[in-house]
C-alpha cells in the first residue's frame, strides 16, 4: 500500500511540476493589449458556451484588456447576464455611447444575438415550444450602429451565426446584410450523429413535433443526417445514404484561406451553420460543401438551396469586416489549459469530441490568430 501511495504522490508531484513549468512559459510570453467588444445575448448558463472558446483563445494568446487582465468569460461581455434565482441583467450599449465606444474599442465580435426565451429561462414555465415569449434578444439598432461606426473606422469587425435570424427584425437584418456584404437565405442547419431524441446529443423534441406536423410522416429516429430550418419555421432533413454521401458538412478553404489565414484544405464541421450568399466584391476564405447524393441535390434544389455556400465572408478585400456563417465561437474548452504553453494540444486531448476539437484547434484558432495579427492595432 505504501508503494502505491508513493507512486501516486510522485505522479501528482510530476503533474504539478509540469503544470507550473508550462504555466510559467505561458506567463513569460509578451502580452498584447486589445480592447474587444464581445456581444452574446444567448447566455442561459454561467458557462457562457457561445463565447467561452473566444475568451479561452484570447487568454491563451496573451491578449489582455485595457486593465491588463485576461478576458473573463462570465463578465467581460455585453448582452444577457444570468444571475442567481432566475434573475438576470442586461449589459447593453445606449445610443449616445455609440461614437465613443466605436473609437475606444479595437475590435467587435458578435458571438450570438439570438437571445433567451421564457422556456429556456424560467423553471416553472410550462410551454416548451417555439411560441414562448422572448426574454431578451435580437440584433437591435444600437448594436448595428456600433458595428457600422467601427466598420467606418477600419476596426476589426466579426459577426457570427444567429445574428440575422429571428428575432432580429427585417430592417436591421437588411442593414447588417449590406454592411457584411452578404445575403441570408433564411435557412440554417446542423448535423446530428443520431436523430434519436433520447440520446444526450440528439435533436430537441420540438424538431420532431414540427417535422411530423409539416411532413405527415414519422421522424427517422434510427438515422443520422442534417436538420435544416428556415426563418419562417419550415423544417426538413437530409439523411445519410438517402440524401448525403458523407454525413457531416465539410469546410473547404480557398487559396486565399490557405495562403493568408493558414486554414486547412478541408475540415469537418459538426455545429450549426447558415446558408448565405456572398456579395459581388466579397471574398470567401472558406466555403461549406454538403456531399449530397443525386436525390439529395434534387432535394436541395426543390428548396432553392445550394450544396456549396460560404463559411467565411470578408466584406471587401480592403475591409477588416468578416462574417462567420456558423457557430464558430461555440467550442468545448478546458479552462485551465488556456494558461499553459501547449495548451491548445492539451485542450484537444482532453475534450474527447474529435470533430469539435479538430475544428477549434485546426480551423478556428489559426483563423482568429491571423485576423488578430493582420487587422488589430499594435500597442
Amino acid at each position: 500500500m505504501r508503494t502505491i501511495a508513493k507512486c501516486c504522490a510522485a505522479l501528482v508531484a510530476l503533474f504539478l511540476i509540469g503544470y507550473l513549468i508550462l504555466n510559467a512559459i505561458w506567463a513569460f510570453k509578451p502580452q498584447h493589449t486589445l480592447n474587444v467588444f464581445i456581444l452574446d445575448k444567448t447566455v442561459t448558463t454561467p458557462a457562457c458556451p457561445e463565447h467561452s472558446s473566444l475568451t479561452w483563445l484570447l487568454t491563451h494568446l496573451r491578449v489582455v484588456g485595457p486593465d491588463a487582465k485576461p478576458y473573463r468569460t462570465r463578465s467581460d461581455y455585453w448582452g444577457f447576464m444570468p444571475r442567481a434565482d432566475q434573475q438576470f441583467d442586461f449589459k447593453t450599449i445606449r445610443i449616445h455611447e455609440v461614437d465613443a465606444y466605436a473609437a475606444a474599442f479595437d475590435m467587435a465580435y458578435y458571438a450570438d444575438c439570438y437571445g433567451v426565451y421564457a422556456f429556456e429561462w424560467y423553471k416553472d414555465f410550462k410551454a416548451r415550444d417555439l411560441s414562448s415569449s422572448k426574454v431578451y434578444g435580437g440584433l437591435n439598432q444600437n448594436d448595428f450602429l456600433l458595428l457600422k461606426k467601427m466598420h467606418e473606422y477600419g476596426k476589426l469587425v466579426i459577426g457570427e451565426y444567429n445574428m440575422l435570424n429571428a428575432p432580429t427584425n427585417a430592417l436591421i437584418r437588411n442593414k447588417a446584410e449590406e454592411l457584411f456584404n452578404l445575403r441570408y437565405s433564411g435557412w440554417s442547419g446542423r448535423y446530428y450523429a443520431s436523430l434519436d431524441t433520447s440520446q444526450p446529443a440528439g435533436p430537441p423534441l420540438w424538431m420532431v413535433n414540427l417535422y411530423e406536423a409539416q411532413h405527415l410522416k414519422p421522424w427517422p429516429n434510427d438515422s443520422q443526417g442534417i436538420v435544416i430550418l428556415s426563418n419562417s419555421g419550415s423544417i426538413d432533413l437530409l439523411l445519410l445514404d438517402t440524401d448525403l454521401q458523407q454525413p457531416m458538412p465539410i469546410i473547404e478553404a480557398t487559396e486565399l484561406g490557405i495562403s493568408t489565414y493558414g486554414l486547412p484544405a478541408q475540415i469537418a464541421y459538426p455545429g450549426w451553420f447558415e446558408l448565405m450568399t456572398a456579395g459581388n466584391d466579397a471574398l470567401c476564405p472558406a466555403t461549406f460543401r454538403l456531399h449530397t447524393t443525386e436525390q439529395g441535390s434534387k432535394h436541395l434544389e426543390q428548396l432553392g438551396l445550394p450544396s456549396q455556400f460560404p463559411a467565411v465572408i470578408q466584406a471587401q478585400a480592403d475591409s477588416p469586416t468578416f462574417y462567420f456563417c456558423a457557430d464558430f465561437a461555440e467550442n468545448p474548452t478546458i479552462p485551465f489549459c488556456s494558461k499553459l504553453h501547449g495548451g491548445l494540444w492539451f485542450n484537444k486531448q482532453l475534450i474527447g469530441t474529435e470533430a469539435e476539437a479538430n475544428f477549434f484547434a485546426n480551423f478556428y484558432t489559426p483563423l482568429m490568430q491571423h485576423l488578430l495579427a493582420q487587422y488589430t492595432p499594435k500597442h
